[in-house]
């Protein structure tokens, strides 16, 4: 969503009940889905984990099998998002991302139709001093348990400089006002917009 500056702070998450379920996850897991990767080469150093995906852009998200290890450490963090925005809305997608030691995210917008209008809210679960998230001119460190909204209209990229990964869970929430924009137009064509659809840091 394009809004007013870079990057938003919307304050510290407990993450621990978070981190727990990260733990569970074995490489399996992680390199069981390549098509992020495969769709937007800017992800060539990622991996990634749908948790919560609206790929039809209908009335309703599925839910993929390994969210059902993650809801109940979720469900706080959708509760406290409810209230944030108090906009009626929910999340229309939730995945984490794991970006290699060393590895990049090149500069890049993210595109298609939801990704223009919903929330793209980051939050490190692994991460270090030596990761760096650039939007726009401005470049910060995310520290784990701090919750970012970005500005994913504009140019960003991400860093990691480190010797382990960096897994962020990334959480894309759309008002209820968004969400009756997509359901009563009907299906997006996600022949066009798929591509652009997989796009975030």
């Amino acid at each position: 969503m394009n809004f007013g500056g870079n990057f938003i702070n919307m304050g510290l998450i407990d993450i621990s009940a978070l981190q727990q379920c990260l733990s569970t996850l074995d490489e399996a897991d992680w390199l069981a889905d390549t098509s992020r990767q495969k769709i937007a080469w800017v992800h060539r150093d990622t991996h990634a984990i749908n948790l919560i995906w609206d790929a039809e852009f209908t009335a309703a998200s599925t839910k993929y099998p390994l969210y059902q290890r993650f809801a109940s450490a979720l469900a706080p963090l959708f509760g406290r998002l409810e209230q944030t925005f108090d906009d009626g809305g929910r999340p229309v997608r939730c995945l984490l991302t794991r970006l290699v030691a060393h590895g990049h995210i090149v500069t890049h917008v993210d595109r298609g139709a939801m990704l223009s209008c919903s929330h793209r809210l980051h939050l490190p679960l692994q991460s270090s001093d030596m990761v760096t998230f650039t939007v726009g001119q401005e470049s910060i460190t995310m520290r784990e348990g701090e919750m970012w909204e970005i500005n994913n209209m504009r140019p960003h990229s991400v860093t990691n400089d480190a010797n382990e990964p960096r897994i962020h869970l990334i959480v894309d929430w759309a008002s209820s006002e968004v969400l009756r924009r997509f359901t009563s137009s009907g299906p997006v064509d996600v022949r066009t917009s798929q591509a652009d659809a997989s796009s975030g840091a």
